[in-house]
């Protein structure tokens, strides 16, 4: 799946952006039927399918991750080139920093 994350973005903004102005009171819940992609509840969801998508990217990528990270770690010890180094130690930091964050 390719991820569009300026799409992602601007999603975001706009979903904060009616949040902050219905707190304020400037703006109001809209929804029509048929459905358009400017009513709330359409621009609300959007946000929140987006979030879905991103959380199932962060697994799939941190499976790949603890792959790469537990095939460097089980190779014969000695000489690493200093790519694959920097790659087992950035691996072992995120791992353990997101293990941290659970």
């Amino acid at each position: 799946m390719s991820l569009d994350l300026n799409a992602i973005k601007e999603r975001r903004e706009t979903a904060y952006e009616w949040v902050f102005a219905r707190c304020k009171g400037e703006t109001r819940f809209r929804m029509s039927i048929p459905a358009r992609p400017d009513d709330t509840d359409t621009l609300l969801c959007n946000a929140l399918k987006d979030s879905e998508t991103l959380a199932a990217e962060v697994e799939k990528l941190h499976a790949a991750l603890s792959a790469l990270y537990g095939a460097l770690r089980e190779r014969p010890h000695g000489y690493m080139p200093d790519e694959v180094r920097t790659a087992y130690e950035r691996a072992y930091s995120a791992l353990k920093t997101s293990e941290a964050d659970s």
